[in-house]
């Protein structure tokens, strides 16, 4: 009898994963699989190549994860085995002994048979009980859910709510049950009672998911922020979605102040004071902040794989340093005591730009253009974890210095206000945003 392959479950994390024909980066996609789905790996499969591990399933192979475990695509669907207790069978009850038969002696002829007599009729049953009074319905069933823990830990807390006691955390791929009804909508974000306390399934404004439904389809994409401007990119279809940065360029534990991409309150207020620092993008902040006004010496990393292209100490002062990936420029600005690079040298994750200055600009502005004319939102090149670790220590809705909000509105102006509707800026278009036309 021939054997079967031993198998793997994974489920995709928050962002779709590429399936290649080989387990190599060099190779397009045959297909993405989608946030959510799960597929099936041969266990004998497990390869590492090209800085990460792959998997092959039957439409090819897939990344599980990076070789120095901090990011991870796709998680192992890890069902607790539920012990089997054997059922007894009903003892039967024993056949009563044949009765013994005489034998009769040698050269005597037994009696005959005694005439079989029926037996006499059953006596009437007698009459049925009266039907007690119906007594209190049975408590309906309690129903379950299932999640599982997508690609970052989880925490169980005592309560729901970020301030509650925090109990332990759940490994990505772990398997919960949460009571049904306990679904409870508290400090922004969607919490679920299970046996060890409370956990959260996502932000109630759907920018990060941290627990899957394992039996639901792949949930629909968050619809991309219309261009604003002809021939504008669909960042949806860009390479290197969620993939180009492999570390953070400010460790995030030594970032203590953010700034987010596009509409935000510092830029509406920027403009307001008649400073025109983002003329160049269309009025709107062209990047993100990772700030620090206290401790000096923070390296500045570069996270990408790339080439050097050029040292500007005009745009970004004291320091911007310019990084090509592709059609990709990263610009590292406000840099001081930049590292000395010249023009291709080669840049990797770990390799050192400069230090975030304090006192001064406090603050790395880190800023992607694409083929020179179109600013992008950096956060959505950041891995699905990366992004998810920043929404939490820095929520968009949360006060952000002396501004209620990150994002700025008004009575008149309710648009790009959360991380990720931002729009495509076009480097040098027109004012557009609160400033601009309404």
């Amino acid at each position: 009898m021939a054997g079967t392959t031993a198998r793997k479950t994974f489920v995709v994390g928050a962002v779709p994963v590429r399936v290649r024909p080989t387990p190599s980066l060099e190779f397009p996609e045959r297909r993405w699989l989608q946030p959510g789905e799960r597929i099936e790996c041969e266990t004998g499969s497990r390869t590492e190549a090209a800085g990460h591990v792959w998997w092959q399933h039957a439409d090819g192979w897939s990344v599980e994860r990076t070789l120095d475990g901090k990011t991870t695509y796709m998680t192992e669907v890890v069902v607790p085995a539920q012990p089997v207790v054997p059922q007894a069978a009903p003892p039967q009850p024993a056949a009563p002994p044949a009765p013994a038969q005489p034998i009769a002696p040698v050269g005597v002829v037994p009696p005959a048979p005694a005439p079989v007599v029926p037996p006499p009729p059953a006596p009437a049953a007698p009459a049925a009980p009266p039907v007690p009074a119906p007594g209190p319905m049975p408590a309906a069933p309690v129903t379950t859910r299932t999640f599982v823990v997508g690609g970052i830990p989880v925490r169980v807390r005592s309560i729901p709510s970020a301030s509650g006691t925090l109990i332990r955390e759940l490994a990505p791929g772990t398997v919960i049950t949460v009571e049904g009804d306990s679904r409870t909508q508290a400090d922004g974000f969607i919490w679920w009672k299970h046996a060890e306390g409370w956990s959260v399934e996502r932000r109630v404004d759907n920018t990060g998911i941290f627990l899957l439904d394992p039996n639901a389809g792949p949930p629909a994409p968050a619809p991309a922020p219309a261009p604003v401007a002809k021939g504008a990119p669909d960042l949806n279809t860009l390479p290197l979605r969620g993939e180009l940065f492999q570390r953070w360029p400010v460790d995030l534990e030594l970032t203590d102040w953010w700034q987010y991409f596009g509409n935000n309150a510092f830029a509406f207020s920027i403009w307001m004071q008649g400073k025109r620092w983002y003329q160049y993008a269309q009025a709107l902040h062209g990047g993100v902040d990772f700030g620090n006004s206290k401790r000096t010496g923070i390296l500045i990393y570069a996270g990408v794989n790339g080439v050097f292209e050029y040292h500007d100490k005009n745009f970004t002062l004291p320091n911007g340093l310019w990084v090509k990936v592709g059609d990709y420029t990263i610009i590292y600005g406000h840099c001081a005591n930049p590292r000395q690079f010249r023009k291709g040298d080669i840049i990797t994750p770990d390799t050192v730009m400069g230090e975030v200055q304090v006192p001064g600009q406090e603050h790395l502005h880190l800023e992607i253009r694409y083929k020179d004319t179109w600013i992008l939102n950096p956060l959505v090149f950041f891995p699905q974890a990366m992004q998810d670790a920043i929404l939490t220590k820095f929520p968009p809705t949360a006060r952000n210095g002396k501004w209620l909000k990150y994002f700025y509105e008004d009575p008149s102006w309710k648009k790009w206000t959360t991380p990720y509707d931002q729009p495509v800026l076009q480097r040098g278009g027109p004012v557009i945003g609160p400033h601009g036309p309404r």
